[in-house]
């Protein structure tokens, strides 16, 4: 009795998986004998079955030989039996499970270990091709109905129950996505995992939790890279193939001229320009036309190609490029720990064998202000330039930096990044206009002959202590990339500020008082640097 979540696979039903350690027993109602997992024989079949005393473990059923549920399409090569995979559970379904290996990561890895065939009669539309019959033509989620109704016809379904399970679907249009084995380009990422994982342990992460989390799990776990794309538009793979299956890799425009005995200096280097080029294969003689293979590469490639192609290394800048790298810094959020921080640091590491960056901060996801991710898809996205011309660049800059935990997720709305002005930016917006106003009421401007720090008033030693320790906290808290720790110590420190100006305008700033307009003035000046880089 073999259990299966997607019907719409069964045509290309290639195998049987069994558990080789789950002992499975044959149970009878009286009329019909089935094999199950022990464990789920109550689960799975109800009331009413019994066992005949006959047991055997998966490993046991190994290379048993089936009737597949349809005949629809045609198989190159000998399948249909038992294989043992250590995948199976007895938590669900019947502890046998259905193998179609074109559309199912574990299925693939466990009929290729028997030497099974791919074989997908589905288009990449999603559709079954038009020569199948009973689903010809038929979008593959739609063809479930067809298919289960075949099977009660001919008395094969034992059950049909409603499961609700995760599914992939596309964020743009809802429509069922399906995994689909493709033949690929790789690079053998595996061969250099201990190199990434040593360079990954001289990174810096903030949060230090993703270094051996989120993103050390995904090195643990590091498969080779699938490179290549079946798409028109993108960087076209540079390899050429003749008919004997030759390869031939080309570095460079010159490379390609030496090769076609023509001029491709001036060539575009995109399809179609590039699909045009051939050559004669230079394989030990060879001499057949090699043609470029059609595939384009990942674009995650071009990214983490950056830091050398930004140059034009290594054709130009070579100096240039060799002085600035490794980069000492970059940002992006949570969900490129698989993009773009892993792209870099594979790809540098390929080349270079080192890194392309020295310290990440990985930022958390940007929420509207319901706790729903920000996306144009569902139109509650916030547009950053009105954002910035209602409230000011300086007070988006502030909340992304220093509002909260940059790593976490935040909600983000008018409302909050008001808050950000109210509490500290207006406040401190109104001190250094008190500030200039004052001193251009005075005809004030600093000069050598105003009060030294020891000859002013013991409010303004205080605060001029204070300032001396703040410029030595947020240094240390921007150099540990800690923005909401600064952000908070400037936030305190200008609430301290607001304090002492209205303490010292009993002094009256606009009759002259030299002492506080110099200390207000050295306040202000070294804030405003303080605050600059996170505004």
């Amino acid at each position: 009795l073999v259990w299966t979540t997607t019907p719409w696979t069964l045509v290309s039903n290639t195998a049987v998986a069994a558990h080789p350690g789950v002992t499975y027993v044959v149970v009878t109602n009286g009329e019909e004998q089935l094999v199950v997992a022990q464990p789920l024989v109550e689960k799975s079949l109800g009331e009413g079955w019994e066992s005949t005393g006959e047991s055997f473990t998966g490993a046991e059923m190994e290379r048993w030989t089936y009737q597949r549920p349809f005949e629809l399409i045609e198989f190159p090569e000998a399948a249909h039996f038992v294989v043992n995979a250590e995948y199976v559970t007895t938590e669900d379904g019947t502890g046998l499970v259905h193998q179609s290996p074109a559309f199912g990561e574990d299925d693939l890895k466990v009929c290729r270990a028997y030497g099974l065939p791919v074989v997908n009669p589905i288009r990449p539309n999603g559709t079954f091709e038009e020569s199948v019959p009973l689903v010809g033509g038929v979008f593959f989620k739609k063809a479930d109905e067809k298919l289960t109704e075949d099977l009660q016809s001919r008395g094969l379904l034992f059950k049909h129950v409603p499961y609700e399970h995760s599914y992939p679907h596309c964020w743009r249009c809802h429509t069922a996505l399906l995994y689909y084995a493709q033949p690929s380009w790789y690079i053998r990422t595996t061969a250099v995992k201990d190199r990434l994982l040593e360079e990954n342990e001289g990174t810096n992460w903030f949060p230090e939790s993703v270094k051996h989390g989120r993103f050390g799990d995904w090195l643990n776990n590091n498969i080779d890279w699938a490179l290549s794309r079946s798409r028109y538009w993108g960087t076209p793979l540079p390899l050429w193939r003749c008919e004997e299956g030759h390869i031939t890799c080309v570095g460079s425009r010159a490379e390609l001229s030496e090769l076609t005995g023509t001029d491709q200096s001036d060539l575009d280097p995109h399809r179609p320009f590039i699909d045009a080029v051939t050559f004669p294969c230079p394989e030990g003689g060879c001499g057949l036309t090699a043609t470029r293979v059609p595939e384009v590469i990942d674009a995650w490639y071009d990214s983490g190609s950056m830091p050398f192609a930004q140059w034009g290394y290594p054709y130009k800048n070579k100096e240039l490029f060799e002085s600035r790298y490794p980069a000492q810094f970059i940002s992006e959020a949570i969900d490129q720990t698989r993009g773009w921080f892993y792209t870099l640091m594979a790809v540098g590491t390929l080349v270079f064998d080192k890194s392309s960056y020295e310290n990440v901060v990985c930022l958390g996801h940007i929420l509207a202000e319901d706790g729903r991710k920000m996306s144009k898809h569902l139109g509650n996205i916030l547009q950053p330039i009105p954002l910035m011309d209602q409230h000011g660049a300086d007070a988006v800059r502030w909340f992304m930096a220093a509002g909260g935990s940059p790593w976490a997720a935040r909600r983000v709305g008018h409302g909050t990044i008001q808050e950000v002005v109210r509490k500290t930016l207006l406040t401190y917006w109104n001190t250094v206009a008190f500030q200039a106003l004052y001193a251009r009421t005075a005809g004030w401007a600093p000069s050598e002959a105003d009060p030294a720090p020891a000859d002013r008033p013991v409010l303004d030693r205080w605060l001029l202590s204070e300032l001396h320790a703040l410029t030595d906290q947020v240094t240390q808290a921007l150099e540990a990339y800690d923005t909401q720790r600064a952000g908070k110590l400037l936030s305190a420190f200008v609430d301290d500020l607001s304090n002492w100006y209205v303490r010292r305008s009993r002094r009256r700033f606009w009759q002259g008082d030299k002492a506080a307009l110099r200390t207000l003035h050295e306040v202000v000046e070294t804030v405003t640097r303080l605050m600059a880089p996170l505004t």
